[in-house]
């Protein structure tokens, strides 16, 4: 499985979590905001998330968009294979 992340220049959550999966030996692409894609084309995603998740990147998961906080606290430990999470 690819591992999908919309990020933005200059972002640690960006850098961190392209960290993560070359840590975990997880593939992944990585497009970044302004050269492969523009705000506009996720503004459907940001409004359907509460404000205090609004963080990039984005991340594709398992056939969803996800917030990076909301990957961190919910997917993380089921992406590196720690656990299942229900």
């Amino acid at each position: 499985m690819v591992f999908v992340i919309y990020g933005k220049p200059n972002c640690s959550n960006c850098e961190n979590i392209k960290e993560i999966c070359k840590a975990n030996k997880k593939e992944y692409i990585y497009y970044e905001l302004d050269t492969h894609f523009k705000k506009e084309d996720y503004e459907f995603f940001w409004k359907s998330v509460e404000k205090k998740n609004r963080q990039y990147p984005i991340i594709e998961y398992r056939g969803f968009l996800i917030s990076y906080k909301l990957f961190m606290e919910a997917y993380l430990k089921e992406f590196l294979g720690l656990e299942e999470i229900h």
